[in-house]
């Protein structure tokens, strides 16, 4: 309320400015929350098929099931990799949109 008595045109453009900041950060906040929480999903599965080939080694080994405990394991990791992709492109587009706040500073300043 202060801005709005003492620079109402600096208030008019500042207001606006900060929903382009905001929204696009709660946005990318959610999504990376949502591929963050796939991942650690993803990653348990890994762990648990990791988890069984090591404590049963003996067995494994004595039936000679390393190959198919590897392409079972590499094939579980697959989702991962996806997933880890797409939280890699979410934030390139995070770390990109700071220039958007770098933009609506020289527009105040302006």
């Amino acid at each position: 309320m202060t801005a709005l008595y003492l620079c109402w045109r600096l208030a008019v453009i500042a207001i606006p400015a900060l929903l382009m900041l905001i929204i696009p950060g709660l946005v990318h906040g959610k999504l990376l929350a949502v591929v963050g929480e796939k991942i650690q999903e993803a990653y348990a599965v890994v762990g648990g098929i990791a988890e069984q080939a090591l404590s049963s080694i003996r067995t494994v080994y004595t039936y000679v099931g390393e190959e198919r405990t590897v392409k079972n394991f590499s094939a579980v990791l697959c989702p991962t990799l996806k997933h880890g992709t797409k939280q890699g492109l979410l934030k390139g587009m995070a770390i990109g949109s700071i220039r958007v706040t770098y933009g609506v500073w020289a527009l105040q300043g302006w």
